[in-house]
């Protein structure tokens, strides 16, 4: 039977793979990005709402913090400044500046999260940007301004959001944070939603659903109840799964043919995971102190 952080390690992978398809999906929706956030955190919210009153009946309560509320802001932005860039940039090119986060990870766990990071996660971090910057080198030329400065805006505060949700899944538990996190984005956007331009109405919005449901309550929450059994840079090794499937997933459905860098890109982020799920237990559990509550 496989160990808690095994399985964490592998929901990880699963997740970080049905992400890989978030591009497209995003490029099939006709709204500019706030909409586009806002109805996703807006329709997720009901899905995770009632799968923690499952989990957890009579127990859960707001507990407001300004951790909790800082998570939430860094959520709002992070998801729509992705939203936005993948609107005006090539999608390898706003992978490569995201993933580039990595590295500031990397950089800082061992003294927010008191961390160790190994030779093997090291190595394997290495692969996974080097794999990204393969992927993405074909297309920097053509991205545009504005797109590469949202991605960059994106990498900058995914280093936070990943740290400090790391930080607070041991009070609040993956669901819970998650559900917190989509409520506070969700009342954050909302004077930017209504001054948007919708448009009218159009097939393209049945997306959002999916994007509400399955890319975010059940994924973000999965996501972040396996980030409670492993340390936040095996996690974000392990993401480094989602540009390589979204390579695939453009090549079947958006007809894009990965160039040889492409693959040996691909190749490299796939053995980064690898060289993550086969670390040693010992090597990759480290511990955490209790979310703070000022």
């Amino acid at each position: 039977m496989l160990s808690d952080d095994r399985r964490a390690a592998g929901s990880i992978a699963a997740m970080a793979l049905l992400w890989g398809s978030i591009g497209v999906v995003i490029r099939q929706v006709d709204l500019p990005a706030v909409p586009i956030v806002w109805g996703r955190v807006v329709l997720a919210a009901p899905a995770l709402a009632w799968f923690v009153a499952r989990r957890t009946p009579g127990r859960w309560r707001w507990r407001p913090t300004g951790l909790m509320v800082a998570d939430g802001v860094l959520l709002a932005i992070h998801w729509t400044t992705f939203v936005a860039a993948l609107q005006r940039a090539p999608i390898g090119t706003v992978l490569l500046i995201t993933y580039l986060a990595p590295v500031g990870i990397a950089a800082l766990a061992p003294v927010t999260l008191h961390e160790t990071v190994s030779l093997r996660i090291a190595l394997a971090l290495g692969l996974g940007v080097g794999g990204v910057a393969l992927i993405a080198l074909p297309s920097i030329d053509s991205s545009s301004a504005d797109g590469v400065a949202l991605a960059v805006v994106t990498g900058v505060v995914y280093v936070g959001l990943a740290l400090l949700n790391k930080r607070l899944t041991a009070d609040y538990g993956g669901a819970e944070l998650a559900l917190w996190q989509v409520l506070i984005a969700a009342v954050l956007l909302a004077p930017l939603a209504a001054t948007s331009d919708w448009g009218s109405p159009g097939a393209s919005w049945l997306w959002l659903p999916v994007l509400g449901v399955l890319y975010t309550a059940f994924a973000f929450g999965t996501y972040l109840w396996a980030l409670g059994h492993v340390t936040a840079t095996r996690a974000i090794v392990l993401l480094y799964l989602e540009p390589a499937s979204a390579i695939v997933y453009g090549w079947v459905l958006l007809h894009e043919r990965p160039s040889l860098l492409t693959g040996v890109g691909g190749a490299a982020i796939v053995g980064a995971g690898m060289l993550v799920l086969r670390s040693p237990t010992d090597e990759l559990v480290a511990a955490m102190p209790p979310a703070a509550s000022p």
